[in-house]
């Protein structure tokens, strides 16, 4: 329903069942002038709002409005969740592959430097499902996940850097 209302329809439905927890993620992505100061309004307003508990979370906190955060005690407690390093990487293919020869392991930790454990499950799930489907070793499956996600990559990079090169056939623009 958009920034605005989203977030005033959130914050009014939070209200309605206190006492409750109003999650808002990559927070980043909703606020701009009105929405940060909609979102001020509603954390600090005239009218308390006792019962809520509204919990935000951003891949890119640098980009908050310093409007919202300069305020003490408008955020209690703020969390801060790095990516899992070369060693966290690891355990958690020894985890979700344990079968994956250790060779294939280090590799793949190697090209996931800045994965999430987000990223790190996918692709465990994705290289499972491709030796699987494919009949193929782990280790294959995983070489070739790495390198359908490098390909992901580069194309998302290339359509945010120079736009899309998809073209509405000639007839069905109308």
């Amino acid at each position: 329903s958009g920034g605005m209302r989203g977030l005033a329809d959130g914050f009014e439905i939070a209200r309605e069942c206190a006492p409750s927890v109003l999650f808002i993620e990559d927070v980043d992505n909703y606020l701009d002038g009105h929405t940060t100061d909609l979102m001020k309004t509603e954390m600090d307003g005239i009218s308390q709002s006792k019962g809520i508990v509204t919990i935000l979370t951003t891949n890119y906190p640098e980009l908050l409005p310093k409007a919202l955060i300069d305020r003490p005690g408008r955020f209690h407690d703020v969390l801060r969740f790095d990516l899992p390093d070369a060693s966290v990487r690891r355990q958690m293919l020894d985890k979700w592959l344990p079968t994956l020869p250790f060779a294939a392991a280090e590799t793949a930790v190697k090209e996931t430097h800045g994965y999430s454990g987000a990223h790190m499950r996918e692709l465990a799930r994705f290289a499972s499902i491709i030796s699987e489907q494919d009949g193929v070793a782990i280790s294959e499956a995983m070489t070739q996940a790495l390198a359908k996600l490098a390909e992901q990559r580069d194309l998302i990079t290339s359509v945010q850097t120079s736009g899309s090169r998809y073209r509405m056939p000639s007839g069905l623009n109308q």
